[in-house]
Parts: structure tokens; sequence; C-alpha cells
């Protein structure tokens, strides 16, 4: 029996990784542009330097560490945790919208609801029928199953 995935896993993948791109790119562009970092007049250098660059792209870990347990794994678990974290990820957005805690870009706020929403749809891809088989069966389904 060779382990396959459904297309709705699939799809999964390429909605929730682009979300975590769409994710990265609010704080790459903050990074770029705040003022003595990357222009070598900061006092931020050596073990400074890397726990800024750490504490700056580390949440991103957490999210592609689900990742791999739903989509490579077939963890059920881990799915019902990421249906979790997109949940509270949305209502987060929301209430940033509602009641800013910080000043943002404008620019920003596209961003982020874009992600929202890919975060959206990708989970609501886990939870089609192909999908539930699938992580029922922790992964190993016959090819045919699909067709």
């Amino acid at each position: 029996m060779k382990l396959t995935r459904p297309r709705s896993v699939i799809l999964f993948d390429w909605f929730y990784l682009s979300g975590r791109i769409l994710s990265i790119l609010p704080g790459a562009y903050e990074h770029l542009f705040t003022p003595g970092v990357n222009k070598g007049d900061s006092e931020l250098s050596g073990a400074g330097l890397v726990i800024y660059y750490f504490f700056v792209f580390s949440p991103i870990i957490p999210p592609l560490l689900l990742w791999y347990f739903v989509s490579r794994k077939a963890n059920n678990i881990a799915r019902w945790l990421l249906l979790a974290f997109v949940v509270y990820e949305g209502l987060a957005v929301t209430t940033n919208w509602l009641f800013p805690a910080r000043e943002m870009p404008e620019s920003f706020w596209p961003l982020l609801v874009l992600m929202v929403i890919s975060d959206l749809v990708a989970v609501t891809l886990l939870y089609r029928s192909d999908s539930r088989k699938w992580f029922k069966l922790r992964g190993r389904i016959d090819p045919q199953t699909f067709d």
C-alpha cells in the first residue's frame, strides 16, 4: 500500500504555507526599515543581533511544526491544535483591527486579512471527507481511494 495524500491535504499545504509567507512579510518589512539595525550604527551587535533576529523570526516555528505534523504525519491532535491556532489568529487580527494596541502601517492590513482568509481555507480543507478518511487511517490509504 503506497502512502499518498488526498487532494484536499495538498491544497491545505498551498493555502497554509502561503498564509505563513504572508505572516512573515510585515515583520520582515518592519525589520528592514527599523532605524539603525541595518545601518551599522545600532547598539545591536554580536549576540544582541542574534537575539534580535531570534525574536523577530522565531514566531514562525510553531506554525510550521503544526503544518508538519498535520500534513506529513496525519496527526489528528495537531489538526485540532491547528484549528484552535487559526481561530485564535483570526480573533487576534480582528481585535487588533478594532482596538489597535500599536500603530501599524495601513499596508499591513490587507496582508493580515489575506493571511487569515488563507488559513481559514486551509483548515476548512482538513475537514473534508477525503481528509477525514486520511486522518482516520493515519495517512495510510490505497491510492485508488481518492479517484
